[in-house]
């Protein structure tokens, strides 16, 4: 069942609206605005509902979010080193966001997470779009960009990404949720457990740009392997941790190939006993454990501070187009790129 209801005005005068998607042992809102996961309420092993999902109460503000609270990350997630890329040929220049390198693609109002989209409602699900001109961004292609939100069963909702384009181009979609599992504003997630299906990692220099090496997780800060708590390691001097002020890497999936199959990539166990199952179609995930919340004034009065949030980010690696041993997205005319991932939630017994 989906409903809808009106989510403020921005700044700009521009109106948005809320989704609430329901389904048994869930409810998720999204929101036009930047297609975002807004909320997602889930019951703990006592029954007791909670919004695990960290975000704003109305429009306003996500107006002036600089953490991309919950938001549809692209055309480019992640980092672009030298902000500048070639596409069959074609050398590509995007906003050098930060310092000379490129970050999340763009931070203006035409941003994919700070656009107003168009909405599409199904019987338990919504689909935003907007399209981006060639050579918006810097990237060619006249690109249609979709995002379907579905309830995926009980206790679950699903995300795909699809892009559709006149010519080649370069995509990679992420969605920016922070998560808390005993509920958002309650405090630090640093006593969840985390366990990844994920073996190797992808080093990083000081700007978080990877240094082409897909690196072993084993005997490193981020070997989540065999599961352990988010604060195990999370305070490691070691300069891939120490660097991002806590856990801020790309992980590389388990046995992935491009075969557009589903997953399994991580699990999260709060002190709640609420559990998260996270698969997806994506090569890579990224954790991030919110080292640079400082956010007063989200939905409910509440405020967000340093690893108030975990986001588990799907995605192609960073810095893809400089690599080519990195995992390459394929998005061509004829051939749109179509990447998923599933938010299964459920409890542990007490």
């Amino acid at each position: 069942m989906v409903n809808k209801e009106p989510f403020g005005r921005l700044p700009d005068g521009r109106e948005a609206t809320r989704y609430v998607l329901s389904g048994p042992g869930i409810t998720v809102g999204v929101v036009d605005l930047g297609a975002a996961v807004q909320s997602v309420w889930v019951p703990d092993a006592y029954g007791v509902w909670a919004d695990v999902a960290l975000g704003y109460g109305s429009a306003a503000g996500y107006a002036d979010d600089g953490v991309l609270m919950g938001a549809t990350v692209g055309p480019i997630a992640n980092r672009v080193s030298g902000a500048v890329l070639e596409v069959a040929g074609r050398t590509c220049r995007l906003a050098a966001n930060e310092g000379p390198n490129c970050n999340h693609t763009d931070t203006s109002a035409s941003a994919l997470w700070k656009r107003v989209w168009d909405a599409e409602e199904g019987p338990d699900s919504v689909t935003f779009s907007t399209v981006a001109e060639d050579g918006e961004w810097g990237l060619p292609g006249r690109r249609t960009f979709s995002v379907t939100y579905s309830i995926a069963g009980p206790g679950a909702f699903s995300v795909r990404w699809r892009v559709e384009t006149d010519r080649p181009t370069f995509c990679n979609l992420t969605n920016h949720a922070y998560l808390n599992l005993d509920g958002h504003g309650v405090g630090s997630v640093l006593g969840h457990r985390l366990t990844l299906a994920c073996p190797a990692f992808t080093p990083a220099d000081a700007q978080s740009l990877p240094t082409g090496e897909v690196a072993p997780v084993e005997g490193t800060p981020f070997d989540f392997t065999g599961g352990k708590a988010l604060g195990d390691g999370v305070d490691d001097p070691c300069d891939q941790v120490a660097w991002g002020r806590g856990f801020d890497r790309n992980l590389a999936v388990g046995g992935w190939a491009p075969d557009g199959r589903l997953r399994p990539v991580a699990r999260l166990e709060g002190e709640s006993g609420r559990v998260l199952e996270l698969s997806t179609t994506l090569p890579g995930v990224q954790l991030y454990t919110g080292n640079w919340l400082d956010v007063a004034g989200a939905k409910d009065g509440a405020s967000y501070g340093p690893r108030s949030g975990v986001a588990l980010e799907p995605q192609y690696f960073p810095d893809t187009p400089h690599h080519p041993a990195f995992p390459v997205p394929v998005c061509d005319e004829g051939q749109p790129y179509d990447e998923g991932a599933v938010y299964a939630f459920s409890v542990t017994r007490p």
